[in-house]
């Protein structure tokens, strides 16, 4: 069995103020709905560090706006369930919390999920469970990262490219190199040049919709190459710890 390495959130067993605000975890949304948010949402409510915790979504059902205007809570704190800052956590997110501006309640918004340094590692511990599945040595194995990216927003490669560089420095791979659905270089280009006996894709992907559950496997079978899928890290139990950093994380600097 893999544990991942980062450190735990350090927080207080109880905190009064957190007792008393809401958390809102916000997807992008899956086939409609929250997907992994809500087991993230279930997983956290069970450690009673909030008042509430609940689940919306950027695209389906339910919206940003309608969850906040239900919440008890006057002060809540909304972490994206995202894997990048990019488009989505910029313009989409904007226009979502504009529509909830009219309810009286203070939204503090933190970061998105995976723009966590503890990403890294989650992307990391994936990798190796793969290989240790098919009993690939590490040494002999590239991993690539493969995200969303777009060629409308600048930023929204930066995030998986700062993981792929960590994923290099730890060594613990042959190499680590990105590869994006929307902008180059695709998981063609990247498998091209590979030059390991062993490569592992890993999705960083926050739930198991089409481009984590579909698009990546069907794009290694039309590539032809023999690498293994490590599937999308988003539905890990240790994202439920990420969120949490990220509230504690922007509790800090509001401190």
């Amino acid at each position: 069995m893999f544990t991942t390495r980062f450190a735990a959130p350090k927080a207080p067993a109880t905190d009064p103020a957190l007792s008393r605000a809401g958390l809102l975890i916000c997807c992008h949304g899956i086939h409609g709905g929250a997907g992994s948010a809500a087991q993230h949402a279930a997983a956290i409510q069970r450690r009673g560090l909030f008042a509430e915790v609940r689940v919306c979504c950027l695209k389906g059902q339910p919206a940003l706006a309608g969850v906040v205007d239900r919440m008890a809570s006057a002060e809540i704190y909304l972490v994206p369930l995202l894997m990048a800052e990019g488009y989505t956590a910029g313009r989409i997110m904007s226009r979502a919390l504009r529509d909830a501006a009219t309810v009286a309640k203070r939204i503090v918004v933190c970061r998105p999920v995976g723009a966590n340094p503890g990403m890294v590692e989650v992307l990391s511990a994936a990798a190796r469970r793969c290989c240790h599945a098919k009993d690939w040595a590490r040494g002999e194995t590239t991993v690539i990262v493969m995200g969303h990216g777009t060629t409308r927003c600048d930023s929204s490669s930066s995030t998986l490219l700062a993981h792929v560089r960590a994923l290099a420095e730890q060594g613990d791979f042959a190499a680590a190199v990105p590869a994006f659905l929307d902008q180059a270089p695709s998981l063609e280009q990247a498998l091209a040049g590979c030059t390991t006996p062993r490569t592992v894709v890993v999705g960083l992907f926050a739930d198991r919709g089409s481009h984590g559950e579909t698009d990546v496997p069907r794009l290694l079978a039309m590539a032809g190459h023999p690498a293994a899928y490590a599937g999308p890290v988003g539905t890990a139990p240790e994202l439920s710890d990420l969120i949490l950093d990220q509230v504690f994380a922007r509790r800090v600097e509001a401190a």
